[in-house]
C-alpha cells in the first residue's frame, strides 16, 4: 500500500464521479495513468488527485475539529509538543475553515500541540486574498500560527514523480511532474517575499530543487531581506551546485528519511549527494527533522534513530552513506531548537531554560545510553505543554 499523498488509487466509480475517462487530458501538474493500451489504470497522481478528491464529501468544520483533536492527541503520546502542519488541502473546504477549526479548539482549551502552518496557497490571486485578510507569517498565538507559504513543487521519489535533470535509473521513460511552471512558482515566491511571507517548497528532485534555488536567489536579489527564512523541504537529490548554494542563500531544510530506495530509483553516482544531511548542517544550513506524517511515523525516536544509522527501524539494509550521519545531540537538536529556529521561536521554545515555554517529556530510557537500534522502542512516560500535563503513559 502506497501512503505518500502524491499517487490515488480510484476505482471505476470513482473516475466515473469524477467525470475521468480516457479521453481526459491531464492537468497541469497532474497524470491520469494510462497503460500501454491507452486504458485507464485508476491510478492518478499529483494535481490530478484533485480532480477526485472534490467528488469526495466534504467534512463539517466539526468532522475537522474532531480530525484535528485525534492527530493531536496521537502526537502527545509520541512526546510532540509542536508540530508544522499542512492541513489547508486536505479537506477541500475553504482555508478559513481550517483556521476556524484550531482557533475553537484552542479556546476550547483541546488544542495540546503548538501549530506552525504551511499555508498551501495554489494561485497568485489566491495568494494575494490570503495577505489581504491579514494573514502572514507569524500571525496567530502561541498554539496556532500561520506559518510559511507552502507549495509543491513536485512529487515523490518512490512514486516516481520526483522531477528530476535526469532520467530515473530504474525507469528511462519518467524524469517525474513539475507541479509549476517557472513563472507561476516564480511569481508566487515573489509576492510571499515581498509580503515578507516566509516559503517552504516541497522539493525531492534535483530538478526542482535547482529551479527553486535559482527563483529564490532571483528574488533575494531584487528585494533583500536577511532573516525570511526560506526553506525547502525534503531536500533529498542534489549535488554539489545546490549544496554550495544552500548554504550561500542561508536556505532552511526541512528533512526526513526515506533511504531505502535511492540507488534503484537514481543509480550510484546521483545518489552519492543525495540525502547530504550532514553535510549541509556542517556547512551551517539549519536542518528541522521532521516525519511527514501520515507518509512515515510521527516518532521522533525514529526519526532520530535513522539520523543517527542511516537505516531504517528495523535495519534491513545497510547505512546509507554513513559518513553523514548525526549525532545523538546532532539529531535531537535538529528536532528541538532547530525547529523552533525554522518558526521564528527560538527564543521561546526549542530548550529547557529560563523564560522559555515549558514544553518538555519525560522518556521511559535514557536517550544517550540507550542501544541507538532501539531508540524507536522508546516511549514517553508524560508529556507537558506550558507545564500542564497533556499525556501520561499509564
Amino acid at each position: 500500500m502506497r501512503v505518500c499523498f502524491h499517487v490515488t488509487c480510484v476505482n471505476s466509480l470513482g473516475l466515473s464521479l469524477a467525470n475521468i475517462n480516457e479521453n481526459t487530458p491531464n492537468p497541469e501538474g497532474g497524470e491520469i495513468e494510462k497503460d500501454s493500451n491507452g486504458k485507464l489504470t485508476g491510478i492518478v497522481k499529483e494535481n490530478a488527485q484533485y480532480m477526485v478528491y472534490k467528488v469526495v464529501p466534504k467534512p463539517t468544520l466539526e468532522d475537522i475539529k474532531k480530525m484535528l483533536f485525534s492527530a493531536t492527541t496521537k502526537l502527545n503520546q509520541f512526546g510532540i509538543t509542536s508540530a508544522q502542519s499542512d492541513d489547508f488541502t486536505c479537506f477541500d473546504v475553504p482555508y478559513d475553515t481550517v483556521i476556524q477549526a484550531y482557533q475553537e479548539l484552542e479556546k476550547e482549551g483541546k488544542l495540546n500541540v503548538r501549530i506552525n502552518q504551511q499555508s498551501q496557497i495554489k494561485t497568485p490571486e489566491a495568494l494575494e486574498g490570503f495577505i489581504s485578510k491579514g494573514y502572514k507569517t507569524g500571525f496567530g498565538s502561541d498554539k496556532f500560527k500561520i506559518g510559511p507559504l507552502k507549495l509543491l513543487g513536485d512529487g515523490s521519489l518512490g512514486a516516481r514523480t520526483a522531477f528530476l535533470q535526469e532520467p530515473y535509473s530504474d525507469d528511462p521513460s519518467k524524469i517525474g511532474i513539475l507541479v509549476y511552471k517557472q513563472e507561476l512558482l516564480e511569481n508566487l515566491i515573489k509576492i510571499a517575499h515581498n509580503n515578507n511571507i516566509q516559503v517552504a517548497i516541497h522539493a525531492i528532485g534535483d530538478g526542482i530543487m535547482k529551479m527553486l534555488i535559482n527563483t529564490i536567489e532571483k528574488v533575494s536579489k531584487e528585494n533583500p531581506k536577511p532573516d525570511i527564512r526560506h526553506g525547502i523541504v525534503h531536500c533529498q537529490i542534489m549535488d554539489k551546485e545546490i549544496l554550495k548554494k544552500f548554504t550561500e542563500l542561508k536556505l532552511l531544510a526541512f528533512i526526513d528519511y526515506d533511504i531505502t530506495i535511492v540507488k534503484q530509483r537514481i543509480g550510484e553516482e546521483r545518489a552519492k549527494f543525495s540525502y547530504n544531511f550532514k553535510t549541509l548542517q556542517d556547512s551551517g544550513v539549519n536542518i528541522s527533522n521532521g516525519s511527514g506524517c501520515p507518509v512515515e511515523t510521527p516518532n521522533p525516536m525514529a526519526g532520530i534513530q535513522c539520523a543517527v544509522t542511516r537505516q531504517d527501524i528495523k535495519g534491513k539494509f545497510e547505512p546509507y552513506l554513513p559518513d553523514q550521519g548525526l549525532t545523538i545531540e546532532e539529531a535531537i537538536k535538529s528536532y528541538t531548537i532547530n525547529g523552533a529556529y525554522a518558526s521564528f521561536e527560538e527564543n521561546k521554545k526549542g530548550q529547557i531554560k529560563k523564560d522559555m515555554i515549558s514544553d518538555f517529556v519525560i522518556w521511559d530510557k535514557d536517550i544517550f545510553t540507550c542501544d541507538v537500534h532501539n531508540l524507536h522502542l522508546i516511549r514517553p512516560l508524560k508529556t507537558y505543554l506550558g507545564g500542564k500535563l497533556v499525556y501520561q503513559n499509564v
